[in-house]
């Protein structure tokens, strides 16, 4: 029987290692594109935001933390006011860069721990970890301000004032479950709406029945209504 010289030995090791290092590159390549894949999944294509799939985990997260940690969270819901209305006039293309741009507007506010995200169509919701009401209905006035000082145009066009509604809540003042801060969130948006638009309604109260928003910040500054 004949054995192997070294040099042969050698080439048979350089080939395996050759393969393996071809395997464990594919594998680090599928990976990659595994997490790039579950991220475009999770964001929305349009503002870059996050999409109502990853809102919902993120929220359930925090529902088992502040279980765990007796802390709070506030979301507020954001809806860009007379934006049918504004498509109808402008384009859809003008709406797509008004969503752009308001999206813009909650990154730049937002702190990494935050997370914003479109809930649908002109809606969108911020998530605040940590937050107290008084913290969320500041950063809510901020944005309120912020887009509504902003100058928009496109194609050469000025697209006029553009303003948002925001309803504002927080676990555990205003709801016990995410599902119930959704929805004291989402009547505090309705409130703010009916009431003229371009301010920021707060829920107030314990959650139940009788709980809904009676704050309100029309066209600048916080106040309580009568």
């Amino acid at each position: 029987m004949t054995w192997p010289s070294g040099e042969e030995f050698e080439t048979d090791e350089k080939e395996i290692l050759e393969a393996l290092g071809i395997q464990l590159g594919l594998a680090i390549a599928n990976g990659q594109l595994l997490a790039v894949t579950r991220e475009q999944a999770l964001r929305d294509s349009m503002t870059g935001l996050h999409n109502y799939r990853y809102l919902v985990e993120f929220l359930n997260n925090q529902a088992a933390l502040i279980r765990r940690t007796h802390t709070q969270v506030s979301v507020l819901m954001i809806d860009i006011d007379h934006f049918r209305e504004f498509n109808n006039h402008f384009g859809h293309a003008a709406g797509d860069h008004v969503l752009q741009a308001v999206a813009r507007k909650f990154r730049q506010r937002i702190r990494k721990s935050d997370l914003a995200a479109r809930y649908g169509g002109e809606e969108f919701t911020v998530v605040l970890p940590g937050t107290t009401t008084e913290g969320a209905e500041f950063l809510a006035e901020t944005i309120r301000r912020d887009v509504e000082t902003e100058k928009l145009t496109f194609d050469g066009n000025d697209l006029g004032a553009i303003n948002v509604s925001i309803g504002v809540a927080t676990m555990p003042d205003h709801a016990n479950t995410i599902e119930e801060l959704l929805k004291a969130a989402d009547e505090a948006l309705y409130a703010a709406k009916s009431g003229g638009r371009n301010r920021v309604m707060t829920a107030e109260g314990p959650p139940g029945p009788g709980r809904l928003a009676q704050r309100s910040s029309p066209a600048g500054g916080l106040m309580k209504q009568s």
